[in-house]
């Protein structure tokens, strides 16, 4: 097996747990709160939508973690930067189109508990498309912020804020979610938006990969 993808078996094995109950608490919590929906309003209001941006800031979360933590340890078991790196983007990009195939499968179940039949493969692919580039950019704001600091300290950490925080600002100011829950693309029409938000994600997610790819290695997380 290859280094990459040890790291990426091990960071699976390491996080499916956390995942699986993550996924569990949320389907519950929105499949309780929308079967009481159903009985005291009509029509009930969507939930489901509202509570799916959970699943970024989650990728978000995790992609700290693994620069303050899970970097450290793996570099002291003898795997290079490069192949943690290499491992790790590869588990946040499955996770991310994961979620993005989630968002979709659950919205449809909710109308179903509503009773509606509005819900199309049209209103699902559009769902995917809005989910997907903003996972991306959830999980390279949460690995570039934490590099910054992990990196330079935290005067460093705070100037290079600014740019790690950019995939995340520019994807949800173009690929939003309305007053209602759904998703709707803003200023740009969604192919030129979505190649703004990858373009922005892909630069971001370079210079992370700059600022680790030989850092030196912290006892503590962050500088």
């Amino acid at each position: 097996m290859s280094p990459r993808r040890l790291v990426l078996v091990s960071l699976w094995r390491s996080y499916r747990r956390v995942l699986a109950w993550f996924l569990g608490i949320l389907v519950v919590g929105v499949t309780i709160a929308d079967l009481v929906a159903t009985r005291v309003a009509d029509p009930a209001p969507g939930i489901w939508m509202y509570v799916a941006n959970a699943f970024r800031w989650w990728l978000a979360v995790i992609a700290v973690v693994l620069v303050t933590s899970n970097l450290r340890n793996y570099v002291a078991g003898g795997i290079t930067r490069r192949d943690f790196l290499a491992g790790a983007a590869t588990l946040l990009a499955l996770a991310a189109v994961a979620f993005s195939i989630v968002v979709p499968l659950g919205h449809g179940i909710e109308y179903a508990l509503h009773g509606g039949s509005g819900f199309s493969a049209a209103i699902a692919l559009r769902d995917f498309g809005h989910t997907l580039p903003a996972c991306l950019a959830a999980a390279v704001t949460g690995a570039a912020a934490s590099a910054g600091f992990y990196r330079y300290g935290a005067r460093g950490g705070l100037v290079l804020l600014v740019p790690a925080l950019l995939p995340a600002a520019v994807t949800e100011a173009l690929l939003s979610t309305d007053a209602d829950g759904q998703v709707e693309t803003r200023f740009l029409p969604y192919a030129a938006a979505l190649l703004v938000s990858l373009t922005v994600t892909a630069a971001v997610a370079v210079l992370n990969h700059r600022e680790l790819r030989d850092v030196a290695i912290r006892r503590s997380g962050l500088g």
